[in-house]
């Protein structure tokens, strides 16, 4: 349980998100963007799936995502610096969706570009997440 979670904060939340609000080309082009992560929910198998705050299952609430980097930098409340590698971003009209893998545990984002919203998942055959949190690219500037 919490060994998961632990491992988990280097990297699948940590894919947070990036917030386009341009349109046409412009929107092709993302900006860093400061993240925050509002709520973690973890299930295990059989078991009741347990809603909390980002800190108390060891995930940072602040990322700064670097989609042009491809990698997502953090900080977690004990001081110790995360870096998570995104593998693909894939883009539509209305969503930017991030990828990889963090200590061979895969994650996927889904950001909606009208609003900055998103949502990250990452799975493991004992445990799995999901999270919820908005970006804003405002903040860097």
């Amino acid at each position: 349980g919490k060994y998961w979670m632990i491992k988990l904060g280097t990297g699948a939340m940590i894919a947070t998100a990036i917030t386009l609000h341009a349109t046409g080309a412009a929107a092709r082009q993302a900006e860093p963007a400061i993240c925050a992560v509002e709520q973690a929910i973890v299930c295990a198998p059989f078991d009741a799936c347990e809603r909390s705050l980002p800190g108390a299952v060891n995930l940072p609430v602040l990322m700064r995502v670097d989609p042009a980097a491809k990698v997502i930098l953090n900080r977690l409340e004990d001081g110790t610096e995360r870096r998570s590698e995104v593998h693909s971003i894939t883009e539509t009209e209305n969503t930017v969706t991030l990828q990889g893998i963090d200590e061979g545990r895969p994650w996927l984002m889904q950001i909606e570009r009208g609003t900055g919203r998103f949502s990250v998942s990452s799975a493991y055959p004992t445990e799995a997440f999901v999270a919820f949190g908005v970006c804003s690219t405002s903040l860097l500037k």
